[in-house]
């Protein structure tokens, strides 16, 4: 009786989850196909994109995909010393009085951009390269 009892209850559960799961999105296929290493996998929707935050080889990253599973653009987390030289070089001599909070490398259609967060005891700005020698200041706060 035991037995029949738990071997219902796992068939209700692996139904469950089954109906819970749904089916696989195209974002989802291309996903798995595209980052078969990845761990740490999480899943939302930015708008009508989708978005997966993973691990892939030590670094976070996160992924965008259109409606229609292709992938748009790409993410990840870079240490400032990763940042092409004089990209580096200058946001240490023209920033030399904020402290660098997050570094990150965008790559989508229209190519690679690299973002940088900078904070000061007043201030944090959020810089993009316009080019790969260049910051400008995407966007400025002042802190409370």
């Amino acid at each position: 009786m035991k037995k029949k009892t738990l071997i219902a209850s796992l068939l209700a559960l692996i139904i469950t989850v089954s109906v819970f799961a749904g089916p696989i999105s195209n974002a989802q296929a291309n996903f798995n196909k595209q980052f078969k290493q990845a761990t740490n996998v999480t899943w939302s929707k930015v708008g009508e994109r989708e978005k997966v935050c993973f691990t892939f080889e030590g670094r976070a990253v996160c992924a965008y995909y259109d409606a229609d599973g292709k992938l748009f653009s790409i993410t990840r987390s870079l240490l400032s010393t990763e940042l092409p030289l004089i990209l580096s070089t200058q946001l240490k001599q023209t920033y030399k009085d904020y402290w660098i909070t997050n570094v990150s490398e965008v790559a989508n259609d229209e190519g690679t951009s690299y973002y940088a967060t900078l904070e000061n005891a007043d201030h944090e700005m959020i810089l993009k390269s316009t080019n790969i020698s260049e910051w400008a200041v995407f966007q400025k706060f002042k802190k409370d």
